[in-house]
């Protein structure tokens, strides 16, 4: 499943994208690595994260 949030135009500034999967049994991806961590960093399955800036 997927879901998609649109802004038509960004407020200037900051902001963070996150891009967060589930599945039909509402599973849902871990949303840091810190919770998933491992010494080898094996399975790393975390959320992807993108921090941007806005201009207007």
């Amino acid at each position: 499943m997927a879901a998609l949030a649109r802004h038509a135009h960004p407020a200037p500034g900051e902001a963070e994208i996150i891009a967060r999967a589930w599945d039909s049994t509402a599973a849902v991806q871990a949303e840091s690595p810190a919770t998933v961590w491992n010494p080898r960093g094996y399975a790393n399955n975390a959320a992807a994260h993108l921090h941007i800036t806005c201009h207007p």
